[in-house]
């Protein structure tokens, strides 16, 4: 029906709408009646919507002009972006959310009361502790002999002599312990640091279940 194929702008009268609907009502092979509104702003009807006017939706009107179906616009490259974003975003939460429900389920079956985790806390503060004794020792008397076999070559050079090759292979292997002993230290000292950190966290975060879990079992609103 190629008169319906024309478009009426809303400026169009009411006549000429009129006319429109009778005529797809009459006609045996119209198709369905559409609204659309251009980038200008002006709304236009048709029995379809021209391809280049798409992006911005429009409505599948009846026969007596009844809106019946709602044609939603063209999303943006930027609202699809933004979109995926999202949907990446929630994706990550829900995984987030998981893995805390599974930290909350170990931590509650691993401990049945505070005190239990400032007990375990201490154990392992105490081993790694243990440890940085042992291994302070241990440097305490590398240094020593390092002190010692340093003094020796010192004497050596001033008495006009030439350092042994074992002598300096000596140094150089105490020098290398003293450097690995130092270094594991370090890294004691940041486990005790990490410990603390943990079990702080383990603390509160099983304080704040354990109230919860009573808020429900009393029945009391959580705040």
């Amino acid at each position: 029906m190629q008169c319906v194929r024309n478009r009426f702008t809303a400026r169009a009268s009411a006549a000429a709408l009129g006319l429109l609907l009778g005529l797809s009502a009459l006609s045996a092979g119209a198709g369905q009646l559409y609204r659309w509104v251009d980038d200008q702003g002006q709304v236009h009807y048709g029995d379809q919507i021209p391809p280049n006017e798409t992006k911005k939706g429009g409505a599948v009107l009846s026969n007596t002009g009844r809106e019946v179906r709602t044609l939603k616009r063209q999303k943006t490259q930027d609202e699809i972006t933004a979109e995926e974003k999202a949907a990446r975003e929630q994706a990550e939460a829900e995984r987030q959310r998981q893995r805390q429900e599974e930290r909350d389920r170990v931590l509650l079956q691993t401990f049945t009361s505070e005190q239990d985790i400032l007990d375990a806390r201490d154990r392992k503060l105490a081993a790694v502790e243990g440890s940085i004794r042992l291994t302070q020792g241990r440097l305490d008397t590398l240094k020593k002999s390092l002190a010692a076999k340093r003094k020796e070559a010192a004497d050596t050079e001033r008495s006009g002599r030439v350092v042994s090759e074992a002598l300096s292979n000596a140094i150089t292997t105490l020098e290398g312990q003293v450097a690995e002993n130092e270094h594991f230290l370090v890294g004691k000292h940041q486990e005790i640091d990490n410990l603390k950190q943990q079990y702080g966290a383990d603390l509160e975060r099983y304080r704040e279940l354990t109230t919860r879990k009573k808020k429900d079992d009393d029945g009391t609103p959580e705040r």
